[in-house]
Formats: C-alpha cells, structure tokens, sequence
C-alpha cells in the first residue's frame, strides 16, 4: 500500500525515467563496444587467419572500455602491411602504457 502511493509521487516517477534513461544509454554504450569488439576480431581472422594474432586481438579488444580507441584499432589493423605490424597495432594501443605503469617489472 505504502509502495503504491509512493509510485504515483512525482519524484519517483522522475527518478525511474532517469533510472531507465540511463540504463538504455548504458546498454547502447554496452552493445556500440561489442560491435566493434567483433569487428576488430572479424577483421583479424579474415586478414591474417592466425590463432595466435586471433587470440591477442580477443584479450585486446576485452579490456579496451573506449570505443574511440577500438575504432582506431580496427582501422590500423585493416591498413597494416603485414601480420607483424598488426600485432605491434594490437599491443600499443592508447592507454596501455597506463595499464603497464600499475604493475612495474
């Protein structure tokens, strides 16, 4: 009874179309990354077919949370020359120095 008069209250009303607006932006967030994620690994596969570059790419693409640099990525490895210049694409990406520097040798 208490939750179906607070429901009709203006303020939870508001506070649920926030709650959903920002739950549909998570999820349009959510699904542009797993986009590009398998585009990235479509892209690999179909260029060079090398598991061992296949599975970089996958474990690259997994932590990359910023799909500006993933578009990057995707475009430097689908202009790269050969299979070694695709795998120095995929392992010096913007921000993995970051990632580096929190664990030190």
């Amino acid at each position: 009874m208490l939750q179906d008069i607070l429901r009709e209250t203006k303020a939870y009303r508001e506070m649920t179309k926030e709650s959903r607006q920002e739950g549909r932006e998570e999820g349009i967030r959510e699904g542009k990354l797993e986009g590009l994620r398998e585009a990235l690994l479509t892209l690999v596969q179909a260029r060079f077919s090398n598991p061992k570059v296949t599975r970089l790419a996958k474990g690259q693409a997994a932590i990359i949370d910023d799909p500006a640099i993933l578009q990057d990525l995707i475009l430097k490895v689908g202009l790269a020359q050969t299979l070694e210049e695709a795998q120095r694409d995929l392992l010096e990406w913007p921000g993995v120095e970051d990632e580096q520097d929190q664990y030190p040798s």
